[in-house]
């Protein structure tokens, strides 16, 4: 195996670390984390061998907490989400609800959190969220909630 390397082709090149010959029709390697889904072309050197239309995925983003759980009517409260597979570019990643939004996302730590700005709350008193990365979604299963206005 050393003579063997593997390319996948896709959103750029991305070259397997380790490979690993399962059987003459399966193989494993490793990439770098990432983002998205779709098809990639696949180059096997050392062994003659190419695939086109291979489906390839990287795993669904996964939102294990949000914080705070609290802010005011008015908007402007900062929400961290830390989980995994978020990726690394702002453009790429999504939060949306219906009623109030959670606008301005970024990416704070790359692939495992990442922040947005909730919007005023006209109405409701949740902000039930999904976050999207690259295409691919994860629903949050703590709402925010906007605390009430004092009279």
């Amino acid at each position: 195996w050393s003579d063997v390397s593997v390319s996948l082709f896709s959103f750029g090149p991305l070259n397997c670390g380790i490979s690993v010959l399962i059987n003459s029709t399966a193989l494993v390697c490793s990439i770098a984390p990432g983002v998205g889904k779709g098809q990639v072309y696949v180059t096997v050197s050392g062994l003659g061998c190419s695939a086109t239309g291979v489906s390839f995925e990287y795993d669904a983003p996964v939102v294990t907490s949000i914080a705070p759980l609290l802010g005011p009517r008015g908007g402007g409260t900062v929400l961290t989400f830390t989980g995994s597979n978020f990726g690394y570019q702002d453009h790429l990643v999504s939060v949306s609800s219906i009623g109030p939004q959670c606008v301005s996302v970024r990416i704070t730590v790359p692939h495992s959190q990442m922040e947005c700005t909730t919007t005023p709350a006209a109405g409701g008193s949740l902000l039930v969220m999904t976050v999207s990365v690259a295409g691919q979604t994860a629903a949050v299963q703590e709402p925010f909630r906007f605390t009430p206005s004092c009279p």
